[in-house]
């Protein structure tokens, strides 16, 4: 299980990544939106990432592996406007309580938590082509893998019978 304690949580301006966030030549997201962002201390975003990047078994694109298996992909590769539309309607589409807390990891050091329905109005500010990001719940029981390649890939545990 995941989790962090209010000690965990850095100010915004610590984070290395607000200027993706905060900054007008980027995308300045509103102070309500920013107030669902928390990023992490360095300590705690590097246990985080050791969990996050257990789901891709070191193997990138991402595989099906003993324990979880793809359920689903969607291409990030921006052509035009009509994109986006895809891959909100594919957020939708996955078995994520809108409001469930989400743990997103560039590795690194580098962690925040939101909730699902912030982090899918606000992804693209968060991921970047050449990021290979982990989204993923408290429980571990699910992921969405985001690149280093513009892929979007979900991952579900396996049922054990």
């Amino acid at each position: 299980m995941v989790t962090y304690a209010a000690t965990d949580i850095i100010p915004m301006r610590s984070f290395v990544y607000q200027w993706r966030i905060t900054d007008a030549q980027w995308n300045a997201l509103s102070n309500e939106l920013l107030a669902h962002i928390v990023p992490l201390t360095p300590e705690r975003s590097e246990q985080i990432g050791h969990q996050g990047r257990a789901f891709r078994q070191e193997q990138l694109p991402p595989k099906s592996t003993t324990y979880y298996q793809i359920v689903s992909q969607c291409s990030l590769a921006p052509i035009n406007s009509a994109d986006n539309e895809n891959i909100q309607r594919w957020f939708q589409k996955l078995p994520i309580n809108h409001k469930e807390t989400v743990y997103v990891n560039w590795g690194d050091n580098v962690a925040i938590v939101t909730e699902w329905h912030t982090f899918t109005n606000v992804w693209f500010s968060l991921w970047y082509p050449f990021d290979a990001v982990e989204v993923f719940d408290d429980t571990l029981s699910w992921a969405a893998l985001f690149g280093p390649e513009e892929i979007a890939t979900f991952i579900m545990k396996r049922s054990l019978r």
